[in-house]
């Protein structure tokens, strides 16, 4: 080796910032103590005796991973409160570690039950009051509304249609007898069956939300400690985008689309729509995920304009225009917040989660998205690392030809 190349060598060293050790304090692999035959075994036992306790573990709770990721959702958004309750709470251990937990527990259930139970109650009280009416059409036959034969372009083909086939009880007997029910008795099971499950998912997430609650600081450090110790630093922003990932979708998603109903249920009681404040939370809902809002408004507003055609179409523009403005403004601003995550990737984050994990993937696939996004950021910040030492670095540039030949003669 030449005297350039170790002058090479040297400066490098010295650029990149790494302290060299001393030649005597860095131990050589000869002199570290070799693992004997049984230390070894024991190592590879321990190591698939974890692996395979960790995968026995995941198979039992693989039924309850969606209550847990709830209770982890749950508690993430409601972390930052209770906190606060802490600070006003008596300072007394079975205060802060029973009765706290307890009530913000309690008070979470309601707030989520209580707009569920209200819908189920309205439900029910519109099917007591509709199947009087439904007996009454099948015997008398479904009348036409004035305004179906003033329809634009399709009005007097459209009323044609509803007399021979709607306001006649043989006519509308005829017409139920060429409908195949089957796939819609499969739907409703299948949405009857999917609120259920979910209704039993969301009993055993606020029940592990307790807990979460009770253990929150200890659970806190013991996951940053394992993060720092599989993945570093790097654990550490992964940990920080997914709270905030959580946050934006809580505010960007479910606040917002609740305001979009409570706006727009402003305009279905203007326009005398039948259970207002049921068809406001039904559209509040729905604007919790992209495209399903402007669908429920749609129905909403087809059961305005049985009773004024015009106060129909007047909602539907008026809630449509609400829908735009907070889609175009607010939800890129807040699903994206802190996590720099550009609305597109969250969207499709939104999607592409609901459709893996149903509606808990409204919060997983931001989640993990915003995630990709630091990955990828911590990548890209390498590679123009990595390209900025190799053009400016000093080595490279007061190199020589002469010295490259020299480093390769003896």
């Amino acid at each position: 080796m030449s005297v350039s190349s170790a002058l090479t060598r040297s400066q490098a060293f010295e650029f990149s910032g790494v302290p060299r050790l001393p030649s005597s304090s860095v131990p050589s692999p000869a002199s570290q103590p070799q693992p004997s035959a049984t230390e070894r075994r024991q190592k590879k036992a321990r190591f698939w005796l974890s692996l395979f306790i960790v995968a026995a573990s995941l198979y039992i709770l693989w039924s309850f991973l969606g209550a847990l990721a709830w209770a982890g959702i749950f508690a993430i958004c409601a972390w930052p409160l209770y906190r606060r309750m802490q600070k006003w709470w008596p300072q007394n251990g079975k205060w802060n570690s029973t009765i706290l937990p307890t009530l913000a527990t309690t008070v979470i259930t309601i707030v989520l039950i209580a707009p569920l139970c209200y819908i189920a109650v309205k439900a029910a009280q519109e099917a007591m009051v509709g199947l009087p009416y439904l007996q009454e059409v099948l015997k008398s036959g479904l009348p036409m509304p004035d305004w179906v034969a003033h329809v634009p372009v399709i009005g007097h083909k459209l009323a044609h249609w509803w007399h021979n086939n709607l306001e006649t009880p043989h006519a509308l007997e005829h017409l139920l007898s060429t409908l195949n029910f089957k796939p819609a008795i499969s739907v409703t099971q299948y949405v009857a069956m999917s609120f259920l499950n979910l209704g039993i998912e969301f009993s055993f997430a606020t029940t592990a939300l307790y807990f979460v609650l009770k253990y929150g600081d200890s659970l806190i450090k013991e996951l940053s400690a394992l993060t720092n110790c599989l993945f570093g630093q790097q654990g550490e922003v992964f940990g920080r985008q997914v709270i905030e990932s959580v946050y934006g979708t809580l505010m960007g998603l479910v606040v917002v689309g609740l305001g979009e109903g409570a706006l727009i249920g402003v305009l279905y009681i203007m326009a005398g729509a039948p259970q207002p404040l049921a068809l406001a939370f039904m559209t509040g809902i729905g604007s919790m995920i992209p495209f399903l809002g402007g669908i429920v408004l749609a129905i909403c507003c087809l059961i305005i304009s049985f009773h004024s055609l015009w106060w129909g179409i007047g909602v539907y523009i008026g809630g449509y225009t609400i829908m735009s403005l907070a889609g175009q403004f607010l939800r890129p601003m807040l699903v994206g917040g802190k996590t720099n995550l550009p609305f597109l990737w969250a969207l499709f984050g939104i999607l592409g989660g609901i459709a893996c994990f149903g509606l808990l993937g409204l919060f997983i696939g931001p989640a993990v998205m915003a995630c990709m996004n630091s990955l990828w950021r911590s990548w890209m910040a390498d590679a123009h690392a990595t390209l900025s030492f190799q053009t400016f670095n000093p080595v490279r540039s007061a190199s020589s030809p002469s010295q490259v030949e020299g480093s390769s003669s003896p």
